[in-house]
């Protein structure tokens, strides 16, 4: 697979190179197959790439001990090597250890048609009751039962509804664990979200809670807070770069305690996270200006070291 993929890239880049021109940098997201491709053609045509890790393997100690040397090899071209959170950067270190890579953060960007949208949040009563949301994969790093079990300890029978979105092979499962937590009228299972009704659904939610054991960034997070939506994470890797004492609360991962006892706090002090500038902050780091900025710093720190 490596090996097609990599003289596919090959063709099409001297495609692009003979229509347009050689580019002056290369910028691979991921190493397994495009940041091996980016390091043949770096060497074969003498342009600097640049490297971004998204993938969650090296957090969670998951590579295949076969692709071990082609990693490190790829990455030994690279001119600046970058990941998308301190936590994944600080994975990626210790992994690549004996090279002694550093690895700066090039964090993802908040995608604008969650900024295009005017938001006016109130602490208007609901005849639902304060509305909690969640995205995400129905699988076991997303760990949506101690979601449940947080949810049903808290506000069973209790004027509060949980929004799930998402599909995956824990459908079921849930589903069942929710109607045997006693909450099954309390949570809604929206199925998968288009772009379009993720942005209907955080326009109506009070607050978004992440319940991943694992994340290397969360990008949700930042467009749940882009809807000035407050937040509830666990402390999973990236949500670390994310939330703050002014836009959310963090709990450890797997506490059925510590996730219920935030979203109780949050129904207290929903309020003041809305006086915080949600929006605006999230922006300042994570909008289009910001990733403009570090982006072309990083583009220009390529070049010049070639």
């Amino acid at each position: 697979l490596i090996s097609h993929y990599s003289g596919t890239m090959v063709r099409l880049f001297e495609q692009y190179a003979t229509k347009y021109g050689v580019p002056d940098c290369l910028h691979a997201h991921d190493v397994h197959l495009a940041g091996i491709a980016a390091s043949k053609l770096s060497s074969k045509y003498g342009v600097p790439f640049v490297f971004t890790e998204h993938n969650s393997r090296f957090g969670q100690n998951n590579v295949d001990s076969r692709y071990r040397q082609a990693y490190f090899d790829a990455l030994e071209n690279a001119s600046v090597r970058t990941a998308v959170s301190t936590a994944q950067g600080m994975a990626l270190e210790e992994f690549y250890d004996e090279r002694k890579y550093n690895f700066e953060v090039l964090p993802n960007v908040i995608d604008p048609v969650f900024t295009s949208i005017a938001t006016n949040r109130g602490d208007n009563v609901k005849k639902e009751g304060f509305v909690f949301l969640h995205i995400g994969s129905f699988d076991e790093n997303k760990d949506q039962a101690t979601l449940l079990k947080a949810f049903s300890r808290a506000f069973k029978g209790k004027k509060a509804t949980l929004r799930i979105g998402g599909e995956g092979h824990l459908l079921a499962e849930l589903t069942v664990l929710a109607k045997n937590l006693g909450v099954e009228r309390q949570v809604k299972f929206l199925g998968r979200l288009s772009r379009e009704m993720v942005v209907q659904e955080l326009s109506s939610a009070d607050c978004f809670v992440l319940s991943s054991r694992y994340e290397t960034f969360g990008v949700v997070l930042i467009e749940a807070l882009a809807m000035n939506v407050p937040v509830i994470s666990t402390k999973c890797g990236g949500s670390e770069d994310i939330v703050n004492e002014r836009n959310g609360i963090l709990v450890s991962p797997e506490s059925i305690g510590e996730l219920s006892m935030a979203m109780q706090d949050m129904v207290q002090t929903h309020q003041y996270y809305l006086t915080q500038g949600l929006r605006e902050n999230v922006l300042l780091k994570f909008g289009e200006n910001a990733f403009v900025e570090k982006a072309t710093s990083v583009y220009r720190r390529a070049i010049e070291a070639r």
